[in-house]
């Protein structure tokens, strides 16, 4: 639960970062 909630996270934050920049 944790483990999947934090990929998703990571996930999110680098796309926003991509798209960021």
């Amino acid at each position: 639960f944790k483990a999947d909630l934090l990929e998703v996270f990571v996930s999110l934050g680098l796309i926003y970062t991509a798209n960021m920049g």
